[in-house]
């Protein structure tokens, strides 16, 4: 100034980005089940350690402070990562409800006398209840694990035993 006088004061600014979240566009849950929600944070210049917070339909979820979150419902979910100065990135996921096969049983008939000494054997079928909500992939099952080809609405055998049939949603991969 005129008297010559002068002021000086010094700042520090950190430079850096913001934490960079990556998350799939969407995901599918289905019936009391849950999806797992996973981000990935791409490598950057942020400072100090991330933290995370998970928001759904933009209301914070209580308790969801990992980079991984476990959904139960449809919505929008927000994953929020914020470094050491407060700088935060986020990203949105939008989970939708699966549609689950509406199969309900599996009928079929008891083999007497014993298949291994008559020949006899049985067909066994799924069993819908209403109308086909999808497109389904079948694969049946007996006490050794999945059985090779037998991957339709029925199955033939001439072998005693337990069997189960899982039906897939294709569209959505939720099964019965």
């Amino acid at each position: 100034d005129d008297n010559g006088c002068t002021w000086t004061d010094s700042h520090t600014l950190n430079a850096g980005s913001t934490p960079d979240v990556v998350l799939p566009a969407s995901a599918t849950y289905c019936g009391n089940n849950s999806v797992t929600l996973s981000g990935t944070v791409t490598a950057g210049s942020y400072s100090g350690n991330l933290t995370y917070s998970w928001k759904k339909d933009g209301v914070v979820i209580g308790g969801a402070t990992g980079i991984s979150y476990s959904a139960t419902a449809a919505g929008v979910y927000t994953l929020i990562a914020t470094d050491g100065n407060q700088c935060a990135g986020s990203d949105d996921i939008t989970v939708s409800a699966g549609t689950e096969p509406n199969l309900t049983s599996v009928s079929g008939v008891n083999l007497c006398p014993a298949p291994s000494t008559t020949g006899t054997s049985t067909t066994l079928s799924a069993v819908l209840s209403g109308a086909a909500n999808g497109t389904f992939a079948y694969q049946w099952k007996n006490s050794a694990g999945n059985i090779a080809g037998a991957t339709s609405s029925t199955y033939t055998t001439s072998t005693a035993g337990a069997y189960t049939l899982r039906a897939t949603n294709t569209s959505n991969q939720c099964y019965t």
